[in-house]
């Protein structure tokens, strides 16, 4: 399967009979600790037209009125069949080629990842480099109940310091080096980082990573968070190159100014790609920084 050549020829399809839902962006550079935020700036009305159809498509929050777009896939935005998953468009695009991996069998979004799920995002990552994505859990950015991983074939702005990496027992639950580090850039909130220094590892290898990534987290949760019984939300990134898990507060930032919009934040931020609407709105994230950001929905070390 030439999974770039796929999408790329089923999305100009989709764009072309308006399957595919996108909104124009204008984009600015913001370095913030050595990475190089890439901001995208929507003008509001768009902004809000696409988030009111996302909203509708959805329905998250209302278990009585929730919709699954997944079954069945709409064949139009079926790009390809994995033994466990669909490959389908994104709808709804800020990006190019916005793949999402899909379980073939309903799965809420909660739930962790399993080997089959690590398979098909590395299966597809091989084929198609860029940026896997998972949101689990309500504060994590999430917008469908059925389980999906996204993929984006874009660099990350992070990769600009990923060497640059502390090991922080206190966090990542050891000393040893088979632990996941810190980013120094990420030093201000809660999160598990591992490079790849010897290539992209096998499926099994990084599940069994993303396994202890998520002890780790948990551990740490059971310490600090002790009278919440519920489980934690949290953003899950892959690339070829490294892998990184943030346990999320909030699921969104509520701007001070009255005519700024909230900011809402997936896993997709913690790349170093985010996304707001309206000029007024990057502004105020321009005051409290991309990082600021990041840090204001995770957890403050």
């Amino acid at each position: 399967m030439d999974l770039l050549a796929k999408t790329t020829k089923k999305n100009n399809e989709a764009i072309l009979n308006g399957t595919v839902l996108s909104v124009s962006t204008e984009n600015h550079i913001v370095a913030d600790n050595d990475i190089p935020f890439l901001i995208r700036v929507s003008q509001a009305v768009n902004a809000n037209s696409l988030e009111s159809k996302k909203a509708k498509a959805s329905n998250i929050n209302s278990p009585t009125t929730h919709r699954d777009p997944f079954d069945p896939p709409d064949p139009a935005l079926l790009v390809g069949q994995l033994p466990d998953h669909m490959i389908l468009l994104n709808k709804f695009q800020v990006a190019r080629n916005h793949l999402l991996i899909v379980t073939s069998v309903f799965q809420e979004q909660s739930s962790d990842l399993t080997l089959s799920d690590i398979t098909a995002c590395h299966d597809c990552l091989a084929e198609m480099p860029g940026i896997v994505f998972f949101n689990c859990g309500p504060n994590s950015g999430c917008s469908q109940r059925h389980k999906h991983m996204q993929l984006l074939p874009m660099d990350a702005p992070l990769d600009a310091v990923i060497t640059q990496t502390v090991h922080l027992p206190s966090l990542s639950c050891g000393e040893e080096a088979t632990h996941p580090c810190q980013l120094l850039a990420f030093r201000s909130f809660v999160h598990f980082f591992w490079p790849f220094e010897e290539g992209f590892p096998s499926s099994q290898v990084l599940y069994g990573r993303y396994v202890a990534m998520l002890e780790c987290a948990r551990r740490w949760a059971s310490a600090h968070l002790p009278e919440s019984s519920a489980p934690i939300s949290y953003n899950f990134l892959l690339t070829p190159k490294w892998m990184l898990l943030v346990p999320r507060r909030l699921d969104r930032y509520e701007p001070e100014a009255p005519e700024a919009y909230p900011i809402g934040l997936n896993s997709l931020g913690y790349s170093g790609h985010i996304y707001v609407k309206g000029e007024e709105t990057f502004r105020q994230l321009c005051r409290m920084t991309p990082v600021g950001l990041l840090r204001y929905v995770a957890y403050e070390v």
